[in-house]
């Protein structure tokens, strides 16, 4: 079982990686769990998963030591995709949470992972958008990270503040951690301003820049607000292809 966490920028488009990715990659035959932890739920929210339905969420995995991380994940409508689901509380917790404590919750999520080592063959966590426990804490039990970047001016800005979390995260308390691979998303309509920072971001990262490049369209937002994933929602669209394609590179 692979685990990956996948870094977020807060937009929607770039929120729908983490379901689409997972979609795509359980398309192929592999069994895969998307663990929400971020509070506002968007990986949960995209796949329509209502709060009501929920007997336990992702706030519960951590704040409750001998629950069973086998009653949190929840069956999607595709086959081979399961859920970690989140709701606003795992705010709560991420703020009551002292330092001090972030060891301690590493070494219970390690345990109750290994429980499902032998169940999925690939653990996406998507993690909040901005760095703190949750995001520590992910990338502290994941092998590897994904980066969805985004094309625009100040594509860099956030990206610097990722890799020195990554890099602090390694050096100290999980040295087996490296970049999975980093996703560019299209989302200006400036062709040059999309060129530069495609070309910025292969020269720094080189192979690790997906060849795939997700386009900018409307119908990533749609089906993320009918709670669907684009395979469900238009899976003959072009933006369904691309990340397809991702599925399959992801697999190499």
């Amino acid at each position: 079982m692979k685990i990956v966490s996948i870094l977020n920028q807060e937009n929607n488009i770039v929120k729908t990686t983490t379901i689409n990715l997972a979609a795509g990659i359980a398309s192929k035959g592999k069994k895969v769990l998307i663990m929400d932890f971020n509070p506002q739920a968007q990986a949960t929210i995209g796949l329509g998963i209502e709060k009501t339905s929920l007997t336990y969420n992702s706030y519960d995995l951590l704040n409750i030591k001998e629950l069973e991380i086998s009653k949190i994940i929840k069956k999607t409508n595709q086959e081979g995709l399961f859920i970690l689901p989140a709701t606003i509380e795992l705010a709560s917790f991420a703020r009551e949470t002292h330092l001090h404590e972030n060891n301690e919750l590493r070494k219970i999520l390690e345990t109750k992972l290994e429980k499902i080592n032998n169940q999925f063959d690939f653990v996406f966590i998507d993690c909040p958008s901005r760095p703190g426990m949750l995001v520590n804490l992910a990338l502290e039990v994941s092998d590897s990270v994904l980066i969805p970047l985004l094309t625009e001016e100040n594509a860099f800005d956030g990206l610097t503040q990722l890799l020195s979390t990554i890099s602090i995260i390694k050096r100290s308390l999980n040295d087996k951690l490296f970049i999975e691979g980093i996703l560019i998303i299209i989302n200006s309509e400036n062709k040059t301003i999309n060129e530069s920072i495609e070309k910025e971001v292969k020269r720094f990262f080189k192979e690790k820049v997906y060849k795939t490049i997700i386009p900018k369209t409307q119908e990533l937002n749609e089906s993320f607000l009918k709670g669907v994933t684009i395979f469900d929602y238009s899976k003959n669209s072009k933006v369904a292809k691309k990340y397809n394609e991702l599925a399959n590179e992801f697999l190499l």
